[in-house]
């Protein structure tokens, strides 16, 4: 028997047949099948389909069994630009989220489903796997982890941020970007927003700015 049909795949089980002594097993065929292109249009055939279908995971190999993805459809549509078509690529968009991930919104808490072929889902410039590490909203480009204002403070430099009232954040400094932010000046606990992205705005005073006359600060969320 052949089916022919667009990239659905399906098992033919065997059967075991009994008619008094007399055992007939029925058999299946080693998946097989051709394409044929005409025009724009695309048909598949196959024929048998032993094992199942299943994909594997080892490091950066993605293997796929069975007939999955043998053939790529639009082989020549790659999202992120990785070289490998989205068709067998587990992140269409390079955004540290894999497209299953993204539908399903589990990376998130509250759970939110995220565009699996757009890096960024709001558009505030900090990718969908970024804001599922700060815990923020990839629906709201104002809900994102980022430094709002250094201001002069009587006690020293007043440093204040948006992030989320539920999260740990250490807070580094430095006097040049070029020796990097070696300095863990705290670790503070956030407070505070409403569920369930619990946005907040948040500072400290790093007193000990008054000793020097240029710093620069990295706010950094804790896992």
């Amino acid at each position: 028997m052949k089916a022919i049909f667009l990239m659905v795949p399906f098992l033919l089980a065997g059967t075991l047949a009994a008619h008094g002594q007399l055992n007939q097993p029925s058999s299946v065929l080693n998946a097989s099948g051709n394409r044929v292109i005409a025009g724009s249009l695309n048909n598949i055939s196959v024929v048998g389909q032993p094992g199942g279908i299943a994909v594997a995971t080892g490091g950066s190999i993605v293997n796929y069994a069975g007939f999955l993805s043998t053939f790529s459809l639009q082989p020549s549509k790659d999202t992120d630009g990785d070289g490998l078509a989205d068709e067998v690529d587990p992140d269409n968009d390079n955004d540290a989220l894999t497209d299953t991930t993204e539908l399903a919104g589990t990376a998130f808490d509250p759970n939110i489903a995220t565009e699996m072929n757009n890096g960024d889902s709001d558009g505030d410039s900090m990718s969908d796997g970024e804001e599922a590490a700060s815990g923020t909203n990839p629906h709201d480009a104002n809900a994102v982890l980022s430094l709002r204002a250094i201001d002069a403070d009587v006690s020293g430099s007043r440093v204040t941020w948006i992030g989320r009232g539920d999260k740990t954040y250490d807070i580094y400094t430095c006097a040049d970007l070029a020796d990097g932010f070696d300095t863990l000046l705290m670790t503070t606990n956030a407070t505070g927003g409403v569920e369930p992205w619990y946005v907040t705005t948040n500072s400290f005073v790093d007193t000990t700015a008054l000793t020097t006359n240029m710093r620069f600060y990295l706010i950094r969320v804790r896992p």
